[in-house]
């Protein structure tokens, strides 16, 4: 005799999946990863829906329709089912139209990364107030004077310029100061302008002439894994979103002057519970390490070139589920 173990239900949030479709909306390098989770969880006891805000009842906490990965096919279902815990991927420009319904939801289901920490943590705005000692100075513009008058702040002879919300390098300008009037157009309103400060690549590691910087993943306020970020020939963006590489970085091998910065972050995010996120860093000139900015459910999509480590990063998440 044994007894048996109640089966689990991790749901994931999306605004991109149509039910038209035979598949999730997802590109090669997610559905691969989601398709390894997927696998992983399963193997816990732990089933994992991928819906839409749209597919749910709220008043109720129910999910009406959703894809689940059977026989590792992605499968259509419509039945009422209310999970056990939410894993939210929603674009950060909705966070404060989806604030209610996400704290109806949490009422009757945790999430990872709670409705507060989404609406707080992803506005980039809102993390340089909590870290600005941590970054390179940052100002908030509303419209095309407070640009100006905030471009004569800076020394340097570049600038970045970035959107209060969003993720994958989406918006983000590197604009020389004497340019600004021409590329005004490009920019999107509010932004947020910031110094731009010369990467110098990451301690220890090979300059190759291209900028690079580091991100470091935690899954309840845990350390998991990290990995260095290297943009495309001519460009200054290090996302993996427009064409960067990835490099998997061994914790022993990162420097040690970030697990003194990130335990300083971490120890303000510990008001949340079930926190999921990453942490990016680079490196000046003279190796001054900087926080460019935080990044809420960070690591589906990315290609690790060590599966060990990604592994126990999925792990990690899935064991949210017990809270």
């Amino acid at each position: 005799w044994s007894r048996r173990v109640k089966r689990k239900y991790l749901a994931i949030l999306d605004n991109l999946h149509k039910w038209k479709e035979p598949t999730p909306s997802f590109g090669k390098d997610y559905d691969l990863d989601m398709r390894i989770f997927c696998q992983l969880a399963a193997s816990k006891n732990t089933i994992v829906l991928q819906t839409n805000y749209d597919w749910i009842n709220p008043n109720k906490g129910t999910i009406n329709k959703y894809w689940i990965l059977e026989n590792n096919t992605w499968t259509k279902k419509e039945k009422r089912i209310r999970p056990d815990l939410y894993l939210d991927y929603i674009d950060t420009e909705l966070d404060y139209e989806l604030y209610k319904l996400r704290n109806n939801l949490a009422r009757r289901t945790p999430f990872i990364n709670s409705p507060d920490m989404i609406s707080i943590m992803g506005n980039k705005l809102a993390q340089y107030l909590l870290f600005a000692e941590f970054m390179p100075a940052t100002y908030v513009c509303n419209n095309i004077d407070d640009l100006y008058h905030n471009l004569d702040k800076f020394r340097c002879s570049k600038i970045v310029i970035k959107p209060t919300h969003g993720y994958g390098g989406s918006g983000v300008l590197f604009i020389d100061k004497e340019d600004l009037s021409s590329r005004i157009k490009k920019i999107k309103l509010p932004c947020l302008i910031q110094e731009f400060v010369k990467s110098n690549g990451i301690p220890g590691l090979e300059y190759k002439e291209r900028p690079m910087d580091l991100r470091m993943i935690f899954v309840n306020h845990q350390f998991c894994c990290s990995f260095v970020r290297i943009a495309k020939k001519g460009s200054l963006l290090t996302n993996c979103c427009p064409g960067g590489g990835i490099i998997h970085m061994k914790k022993d091998k990162i420097p040690k002057k970030l697990f003194a910065i990130s335990e300083q972050i971490v120890d303000k995010l510990k008001v949340f519970s079930r926190a999921h996120y990453a942490l990016d860093y680079y490196f000046d000139d003279k190796n001054t390490p900087h926080l460019i900015e935080m990044n809420l459910c960070p690591g589906f999509g990315l290609a690790f070139t060590d599966k060990e480590s990604k592994l126990f990063y999925f792990e990690r998440l899935i064991d949210c589920i017990e809270g």
